[in-house]
């Protein structure tokens, strides 16, 4: 195989929805030079078979990681890569027919460049996350965050890999080094990939738990006028820096100082 243009960087936990993202990648073969790295996390025997058969359709790299976090996970996919161009999405996501033509482009013109997400819910709350969560993604494009995300290899070299201490959001802390670093973000509409949200509640609100930590653990260290910005914000239900986005952010942070955990 000749050297790809792109490498696609997708961490899986125990997810079949990886062969729905596999299924959507496999129409992209030949408009593009792509090579797949999967960074498998306790699935099981029967899904590693299912995403195995998938070789003759797609470049398919399969590495075994256990244990790991997201940020560790994506940093084994980023060392196995062979292409100058990264592009991260999540075991749940598809790309539409052109979604790799114009990574490619972005990828050539720009360090980074940042996708269209489409959530898509699937049932009664996870059709209310998934609003949320566009939102959220939508308030501010040129944050970098992931999934359909492509970084130019180089970028890694200048800021570093994610960091692998974060338990959750390890995205949110390479997009804001991204953004300290002053290394312009392009967003790209037609680079699209649709999200599935499919999570019963419960599963749901231990995400934003996780969203909160991740954001405390980013925050913890900012001045205080910004970690007070991240509580009080004009616009109380704004996706970007409203209570809806930053609830479990305060309650992490109140739990905290008073030595809750």
């Amino acid at each position: 195989m000749n050297k790809p243009d792109i490498s696609i960087v997708i961490p899986v936990g125990n997810d079949p929805q990886i062969l729905w993202c596999l299924d959507s990648l496999s129409r992209s073969r030949g408009k593009v030079l792509f090579e797949v790295i999967i960074i498998t996390n306790f699935c099981s025997n029967k899904l590693v078979q299912s995403i195995r058969a998938y070789k003759n359709d797609v470049p398919l790299t399969i590495i075994d990681a256990p244990s790991r976090r997201i940020g560790e996970l994506r940093n084994i996919g980023i060392h196995a890569s062979k292409g100058k161009i990264i592009y991260f999405i999540d075991s749940d996501c598809r790309v539409l027919p052109d979604t790799l033509t114009w990574v490619l482009k972005s990828g050539k013109s720009n360090k980074v460049t940042r996708g269209k997400i489409h959530f898509i819910g699937e049932n009664y709350f996870s059709s209310i996350d998934a609003k949320i969560r566009s939102k959220r993604y939508e308030s501010d494009p040129s944050f970098a965050y992931c999934p359909s995300l492509v970084v130019q290899r180089n970028v890694f070299t200048q800021i570093g890999l994610f960091d692998e201490t974060f338990h959750y959001g390890s995205d949110g802390e390479f997009a804001y080094r991204i953004r300290t670093n002053q290394i312009p973000v392009k967003f790209e509409p037609r680079m699209e990939a649709q999200h599935r949200v499919s999570a019963p509640l419960g599963a749901i609100l231990q995400r934003w738990v996780q969203y909160g930590e991740g954001r405390y653990k980013r925050m913890k260290h900012a001045a205080l006028v910004q970690r007070l910005h991240a509580l009080f914000t004009p616009n109380l239900f704004s996706a970007r820096d409203g209570l809806i986005y930053n609830l479990m952010y305060m309650v992490c942070m109140f739990c905290r100082w008073i030595g809750w955990t």
